[in-house]
């Protein structure tokens, strides 16, 4: 990365020689901006003439300089002013002391430096606003921020050492990047930050999106906090009950009782930003919010699934299925579960169970019809064998011979007999 190119300002008043960075080029003058943060005016416009190269000496030279000879002398004309170079010559010198007078200087003395303070001549000559190109693209309003700040700074040094131009700064005043420099230097540099401007701009977008996003977040996050919520946790092996295919559930849920669904598990990263209830691995909690609390009470016990089972005693089993699951079926029907199943009974076991899928309302509902059901097994078993001893009857009497008829063969009182089929003579 390289900085921009240092070159040398003349003072009018003093006329010593300040280093500072061509800023822009207006009205025929450079806009220089001084390197010495001393100077109470950082950005000046000067006349051409009094803008030179930079000297390629630095100071602390370590050259024999002779007596008469003309050198250049940092010299801080006051306490407290900038440093600058000006003109002298070497009336005599002593190991490592000069003494130095000052030409064509007004309020400069004779005076006693170092060598350090010494540098030759700065013979490089003034620069002509001909020699430069001045460049200049705009940058859109928003990233008229992005341009103030050290990343955009970093990214135009970067420029001047790709491209070899002398500078390149924002103007605030005009919102734009400026380019100072030979011609196909600026010309390069120019197509390269038109780029990194359509970066930003992208960038900017994404960074608006983002923020409106964020906006978006907590504005519904505060809108859910001051709606009714309730919570309900669930067994995670009922969710797909809960939702329904392909959401019809929710989405009738959510439709009848104006409500919003939000369902949470265990694992999810952002589980405490949305509640404080510790949700066990194998469940889910579900949150209901709306406006109504009355709806969003009813949703919550139309939407609080749970899993319930009921123990039944092995011989009893099939008198709680009935003929092909009439019984069972019949309860699923009565009590609003959503699935009941019967399991037999386990090796070595005596007893099976009933294991129900439903509502806390429904599931009271099923406890209580198992008990009534129950409440009749007794009495369906003395009906039972009742039967059973009548169609034991039934068959004794049969048995005496197919002439035999009984009154549920007659027709009225005149008995009217059926006449038996006649064979072929």
């Amino acid at each position: 990365m390289a900085n921009p190119l240092i070159v040398e300002v003349q003072d009018e008043l003093t006329y010593l020689w300040f280093t500072a960075t061509i800023q822009d080029i207006q009205e025929g003058k450079f806009v220089v901006k001084y390197t010495d943060p001393s100077f109470d005016c950082q950005e000046e416009a000067v006349q051409e003439g009094r803008v030179r190269w930079n000297s390629v000496f630095k100071g602390n030279c370590d050259i024999d300089y002779e007596e008469d000879s003309y050198v250049e002398v940092r010299h801080r004309p006051s306490e407290g002013e900038p440093l600058g170079w000006c003109l002298a010559k070497i009336i005599h010198k002593r190991g490592n002391l000069y003494f130095v007078h000052y030409e064509n200087y007004e309020n400069i003395y004779d005076e006693i430096v170092v060598q350090e303070q010494i540098r030759p001549v700065n013979d490089r000559g003034c620069i002509e606003i001909d020699e430069l190109k001045r460049g200049a693209l705009k940058v859109p309003g928003p990233i008229l921020s992005w341009a103030t700040t050290d990343d955009c700074v970093e990214k135009l040094n970067n420029v001047i050492a790709k491209t070899g131009i002398y500078n390149a700064s924002f103007r605030p005043e005009d919102a734009e990047i400026v380019f100072i420099g030979e011609k196909k230097p600026v010309d390069r540099a120019i197509v390269l930050i038109s780029f990194v401007i359509d970066h930003q701009k992208d960038l900017a977008q994404i960074d608006i999106n983002h923020n409106n996003i964020a906006k978006s977040i907590e504005n519904k996050k505060a809108m859910i906090k001051n709606q009714a919520v309730e919570e309900v946790l669930v067994p995670r092996d009922v969710l797909g009950i809960i939702i329904g295919k392909a959401g019809a559930n929710l989405n009738f849920i959510k439709q009848e009782y104006k409500v919003n669904i939000q369902i949470i598990e265990a694992d999810a990263e952002d589980v405490h930003d949305y509640t404080d209830t510790i949700i066990p691995e194998n469940k889910a909690l579900i949150r209901i919010f709306g406006n109504n609390r009355n709806w969003v009470a009813e949703a919550k016990s139309y939407i609080c699934i749970n899993k319930n089972t009921y123990p039944i005693e092995k011989d009893k089993i099939d008198y709680f299925r009935g003929y092909k699951n009439s019984i069972l079926n019949d309860m699923k029907e009565r009590s609003g579960c959503v699935k009941i199943f019967v399991h037999d009974p386990i090796k070595g076991s005596n007893e099976g169970e009933i294991e129900a899928i439903g509502n806390e309302e429904s599931l009271e509902n099923l406890r209580l019809l198992i008990e009534t059901h129950m409440d009749y097994y007794d009495t369906y078993q003395d009906k039972e064998s009742e039967n059973v001893e009548l169609i034991t009857q039934k068959s004794k009497y049969n048995s005496y011979g197919k002439n035999f008829y009984t009154n549920d063969d007659q027709k009225g009182a005149g008995g009217n007999k059926r006449k038996p089929k006649r064979g072929r003579n």
